[in-house]
């Protein structure tokens, strides 16, 4: 399997654009609370869809707090008249991609309209590509800026609310965000029991947390624990990470336990001290209030009871065309047990052939995260097929 993190989204000005600086991002203001909510796809991983405009052109976009900006697919650009001027630089988790500049863009969701927003322009295709899913355009912080983002998990919805009148859901539970200098959003959170540490709230992070080399160091969490290995896809490519369960996370009062953690290899954007990402918010009523300072909660009845998804199989692999390409084969794993290397190549999973339609339905999920005592059969580039049992390995 392959762990999407699209967090690190930073966008940096490396060439100005033409006759100087772009200018400064507008927002024409949100619609009124009455004005009601709009439904959104959670697709698999999770991810945020939601579906909307740009330039009046439909796109379906994917939401981002990570992100310090908006960021829209090159191809697609081309396909709706989109001309970039100037460069950006784009950071990601593993490593940096080049992107140009356009202004004056207008962004909608329903009634939710950004107008003279400055957008970044760059290829997604290779983030697509380890994604499986078509990635036309990012919607980063520019929303949040304008506008108090209520995402209510349980029932699909997501709302832009109007900051001056806003009022959080009964029996919210306020935890203080930090809109940061470097971009990104934080709140406070405890790992296992120890001091609260500033995490970033990273709604494009599909991880339940992910944790800085530095403060796993410090902390000696890989020590003494089974420990294994992860391929983590973001802006820039892939990289290697550690994967462990940690004991406990606690956030707002409320307290998971047995969670998978995720240890970078440093990277990009080595100062966080750690990302919560989709794992942990999809059991929340959750409500982005930066102009209150606020992150508001509503926990799901059963949020702490729900076991966490986590990998049984062991291999990270990437669409290569019609096939699955082995890019990682993780340390103890089954598929580490059983040989697979990196560099195998896959034409089929439990008889369906990776193909178009293949990410379609429901045949495209992640099936590495089934119950223990899975059986889940591969045919190879040779047409020879292989077998593994699903297991725990961390």
């Amino acid at each position: 399997m392959v762990r999407a993190v699209f967090a690190g989204l930073a966008l940096a000005l490396s060439a100005a654009t033409p006759g100087g600086a772009a200018p400064a991002t507008q927002a024409q203001g949100p619609p009124a609370p009455e004005d009601g909510s709009e439904p959104f796809k959670l697709a698999s991983g999770p991810a945020i869809y939601l579906s909307g405009r740009i330039n009046d052109h439909p796109v379906e976009m994917l939401l981002d707090s990570g992100a310090t900006g908006t960021v829209v697919d090159k191809k697609f650009a081309d396909r709706i008249g989109l001309k970039p001027t100037g460069t950006i630089r784009v950071a990601g988790v593993a490593g940096a991609i080049q992107g140009g500049a356009a202004s004056g863009v207008t962004i909608s969701v329903g009634t939710f309209v950004l107008a003279h927003q400055d957008v970044t322009i760059a290829d997604l295709a290779p983030l697509s590509a380890l994604m499986n899913r078509p990635l036309d355009m990012i919607l980063g912080r520019n929303a949040f800026e304008a506008a108090v983002v209520d995402i209510d998990f349980p029932a699909g919805r997501i709302a832009f609310r109007e900051p001056s009148t806003y009022q959080p859901p009964q029996h919210a539970v306020a935890v203080k965000l930090t809109d940061a200098s470097d971009g990104f959003f934080y709140v406070p959170v405890s790992i296992e029991g120890k001091r609260p540490v500033k995490a970033e709230l990273d709604l494009g992070q599909e991880m339940s947390l992910s944790i800085s080399r530095t403060y796993s160091d410090k902390q000696k969490l890989l020590k003494g624990r089974r420990t294994s290995t992860m391929l983590i896809a973001g802006v820039g490519g892939t990289s290697i990470w550690n994967v462990l369960r940690v004991r406990s996370l606690a956030i707002g009062g409320v307290a998971f336990h047995d969670l998978p953690a995720y240890v970078s290899h440093g990277g990009e954007l080595p100062r966080k001290e750690a990302s919560v990402g989709l794992d942990v918010w999809t059991r929340f009523h959750l409500v982005v209030d930066l102009h209150a300072g606020k992150l508001w909660l509503v926990p799901e009845a059963n949020a702490t009871s729900m076991a966490f998804a986590h990998d049984r199989l062991g291999l990270g692999m990437v669409r290569d065309g019609d096939s699955f390409k082995v890019a990682n084969v993780a340390v103890d794993s089954p598929a580490a047990a059983a040989g697979w290397k990196t560099g195998d190549v896959v034409t089929a999973i439990n008889g369906r052939r990776i193909d178009a339609s293949y990410f379609d339905g429901d045949a495209h999920r992640d099936w590495g995260e089934d119950p223990a005592g899975t059986r889940i059969s591969f045919t190879m580039a040779d047409g020879s097929v292989r077998t593994l049992t699903l297991a725990d390995y961390f």
